[in-house]
């Protein structure tokens, strides 16, 4: 059985600066936590949605609107960079944060999929318990 330090234990500085993944073959995503030690993610969220309490407390909130509200706060605060991520064209895309917020505006499903990716804890791990629940 895992312990709680293990399972929970993840590092202060890799939630705020991000940790490089493999998104697809060939392209990286650098991604910061939702939460955690993100405080710039959680203030600027709180702030965005502040407008949006109703909606938000009576769930009536359509995820169209989440994300033309959350795209420019993960672009700020969670999508952090990426590599090899290519155009229609296939020449690649230069990050941006503007780029980020068209990328999600155009393709809902990759703003879930960030979504998803930056809420699981083993991406922000500590080196050790990296190590440590690899060997479990």
């Amino acid at each position: 059985m895992t312990s709680m330090f293990k399972r929970f234990d993840t590092d202060p500085d890799l939630e705020k600066d991000g940790v490089w993944i493999e998104y697809e073959e060939g392209q990286q995503i650098k991604l910061a936590r939702i939460g955690g030690a993100n405080m710039r993610y959680i203030n600027m969220a709180r702030e965005a949605m502040k407008p949006y309490k109703r909606k938000i407390d009576t769930d009536s909130m359509p995820d169209a609107l989440v994300r033309k509200i959350m795209g420019p706060v993960y672009a700020e605060t969670i999508l952090l960079d990426w590599r090899g991520v290519k155009d229609l064209d296939d020449k690649d895309l230069p990050y941006s944060k503007e780029n980020v917020v068209l990328i999600f505006e155009r393709f809902p499903e990759f703003f879930a999929d960030v979504s998803a990716e930056a809420v699981k804890l083993e991406w922000f791990y500590r080196e050790e318990e990296k190590e440590d629940i690899k060997n479990l």
